[in-house]
């Protein structure tokens, strides 16, 4: 083997942990849950009428994003609890008279 190939091969045997962590997306960055977390504490926060997502719910799934969404709604609203209980009687208590509840 000559002696340029040994070398590149000891240059890419270096280099392969560092490729391998960049493509593992191994960061330093939030957890998933931690920027749930920190998306639902914007999403409070938010003033109404402010609608896109934010920056820092970018890392959530849409169907996570809109799930978060619509249980800081139902909160805000005294829809639902903490723990995402819905009050109906609360719920349908809001509706519009005259609006039909199906069934």
């Amino acid at each position: 083997m000559s002696p340029e190939v040994a070398m590149h091969m000891r240059r890419t045997l270096a280099l392969l942990p560092l490729a391998l962590l960049v493509v593992a997306g191994c960061s330093s960055g939030p957890s998933y849950e931690e920027s749930a977390d920190r998306c639902g504490k914007i999403l409070l926060q938010r003033p109404d009428g402010e609608t896109g997502k934010p920056r820092e719910c970018e890392p959530l799934t849409q169907d996570d994003y809109v799930a978060l969404v619509l249980f800081v709604e139902s909160r805000q609203r005294g829809w639902a609890d903490e723990n995402g209980e819905i009050d109906w009687s609360e719920l349908l208590g809001d509706l519009p008279s005259g609006s039909s509840t199906g069934g």
